[in-house]
């Protein structure tokens, strides 16, 4: 029987199927244009991108084949692709889409290639990027009537492999090199990014600056860089940044009598005599904690209490609000914890070690009383002499002699209690942190004034989408000049995955009829990113079927209806992305 099964299986591989080879010139593929490509297209359109470029940046329209514009516009566009399109791939990543729709006539994907794009970031780079920038968020912000009510800056680092060596680069020219890594890599070279988003992730103004470039210089520039843009209407939005926002000069330009600025922040602890330190201890002083429950949703928010001081700094009475919430009461117990085991390790080979005399074992001592001079524990220690008797090897013989006595010194430490004193200090500080604000009281609660912090997050949600490897690993520029000009282009994806975001949200929230359940796993759509909105119009595409001719179908009607029903609250027809 089992010969037989063998027989049949060896049967079975020796039979040979039937495939008919067609040669690669008789097949012909049809040109597509995905949905997601169209759809950064149009926002494009909207603002005027091409134009705006070509009209700003020096160049010669008999020597270009494809415009600078469009030469960017591509390496946009490409950042929405589903695969990674680096510089040099990008005429392949175009390769079967109908390129003359997009970028005109005549226009192939072999014209958008390395060369000719990097021409381009050239002539971008010369005319500035960072205004460049400033003019299409604030066209952005006028075409779609973007209202706002605050402002949040952070900076975030873009880390780069490779020597780059720039001692030919102009001067002024910017500085790839080390500096605060906020990826983890100290090894890498970098350029340093900030950017100002209002509540709504949509960016007003971007800078890409030298990477041994500090926040506190960052945040300088970027209230000039405010000022210029928004002018006295800067003093109608509340100002929002993390620590490094608050220092002695700094603080003295926001809370200038002519010209002040509403502003929230974290007060850093090294900040006027570390006011933030000595509130908090009169907060667990006072013991007056406001509860003020949850802010944001999900299973994994905190809740938290406050209380609110006035302290004069510099003559000017500053309003601070001590925050204590559950997950600093976690971070605690865990950094505690923490301490107490690897506190328990060093013990442990402490206790190994067999030292020849009580000198070295008290020499030891002092270098592990110093590792742990900070120690939330108090330990005692004890030095034991050791006596071995050691015998001579072999048969001792009538005479033998006497045993050596070998004496050797053991440390050996016991943990007795916690510090009460630093345990408090920790508890103190991992559960509490300190807000700054010069909003009075009348107008934001001590809540609003936190929940308007927290949302610092749409800021570095922006930074998290920035690092994709669709959007960061298209840096694969040797020059700094370059690499300014393409990070523009990359802050311009992120400005039209925002609008995008924004205007999605927007129409959801306006809306007074119930939309279908075309969210995750069929769920009511509400507050969908734009990672949503890609993905559910990843596969759908237009197929050319000959001049000016193109078709579309779906899959599914669970995907017509979900592709229908975004396009509709982003107020676009499917026949309008051929336009």
């Amino acid at each position: 029987m089992a010969k037989a099964s063998k027989k049949s299986h060896k049967h079975k591989r020796n039979k040979k199927r039937k495939i008919t080879i067609l040669h690669p010139a008789k097949v012909e593929q049809p040109l597509i244009l995905p949905f997601a490509l169209l759809l950064a297209n149009k926002f494009l359109k909207l603002i005027g991108f091409v134009e705006f470029i070509d009209g700003s940046v020096e160049w010669d329209e008999s020597h270009w084949k494809v415009s600078p514009g469009n030469l960017a516009k591509a390496v946009i566009l490409a950042t929405f692709m589903q695969v990674r399109a680096p510089l040099y791939r990008i005429k392949r990543a175009f390769a079967g889409y109908d390129t003359e729709a997009l970028f005109g006539k005549g226009v192939m994907p072999e014209h958008l290639n390395d060369y000719s794009i990097a021409r381009a970031l050239d002539r971008i780079s010369e005319a500035k990027p960072e205004g460049l920038f400033s003019s299409i968020c604030l066209s952005m912000y006028s075409v779609f009537h973007i209202a706002f009510n605050r402002l949040h800056s952070d900076t975030t680092t873009l880390s780069f492999y490779g020597q780059y060596m720039c001692d030919d680069a102009p001067e002024g020219a910017l500085n790839i090199t080390k500096g605060y890594n906020k990826d983890h890599l100290p090894h890498c070279k970098q350029a340093v990014v900030g950017k100002i988003v209002n509540e709504h992730g949509i960016a007003v103004a971007s800078s890409t600056m030298d990477g041994n470039t500090s926040d506190i210089e960052w945040n300088q520039k970027a209230l000039a860089l405010t000022k210029q843009i928004f002018g006295d209407c800067l003093n109608e939005v509340t100002y929002i940044a993390d620590s490094k926002l608050i220092n002695l000069p700094t603080f003295k330009q926001l809370t200038d009598p002519d010209n002040r600025i509403r502003f929230i922040s974290r007060c850093p602890a090294n900040f006027y005599g570390k006011v933030a330190g000595r509130l908090i201890e009169k907060a667990y002083k006072f013991d007056q904690w406001t509860d003020i429950g949850q802010i944001g949703s999900g299973k994994n928010a905190c809740t938290y209490e406050m209380q609110e001081f006035m302290e004069a700094v510099e003559n000017c009475d500053t309003r601070f609000i001590v925050v204590r919430s559950s997950a600093g009461k976690d971070r605690f117990e865990h950094k505690l914890e923490k301490q107490r085991m690897e506190l328990k390790k060093d013990i442990l080979t402490l206790s190994g070690k067999v030292f020849v005399c009580e000198a070295d074992a008290r020499e030891e001592w002092a270098r592990f009383e110093k590792a742990h001079k900070k120690s939330l524990f108090l330990f005692d220690v004890c030095f034991k002499e050791e006596k071995t008797e050691k015998r001579p090897r072999g048969n001792p013989g009538k005479n033998p002699k006497p045993p050596v006595i070998v004496i050797s010194w053991r440390v050996t430490v016991h943990i007795q209690a916690e510090n009460a004193t630093a345990v408090e200090k920790l508890k103190h500080e991992e559960e509490c942190f300190v807000l700054i604000t010069s909003i009075h009281e009348t107008e934001f609660d001590g809540k609003e004034i936190l929940r308007q912090y927290k949302e610092q997050t749409v800021v570095e949600a922006q930074f998290r989408l920035l690092k994709e490897p669709a959007l960061a690993a298209s840096i694969f520029l040797k020059t700094p000049e370059r690499i300014n000009a393409l990070v523009m282009l990359m802050n311009i994806s992120l400005l039209i995955r925002a609008i995008v975001q924004y205007k999605i949200r927007k129409s959801i929230n306006e809306s007074e009829e119930e939309l279908p359940r075309i969210g995750w796993n069929n769920k009511k759509l509400e507050n969908p990113t734009i990672k949503y909105v890609l993905e559910a119009l990843e596969k759908a595409y237009f197929v050319k079927e000959q001049e000016d001719t193109y078709s579309y179908g779906f899959y599914s009607e669970h995907q017509q209806l979900t592709v229908t029903t975004v396009l509709e609250l982003l107020d676009i027809d499917i026949e309008e992305f051929l336009e």
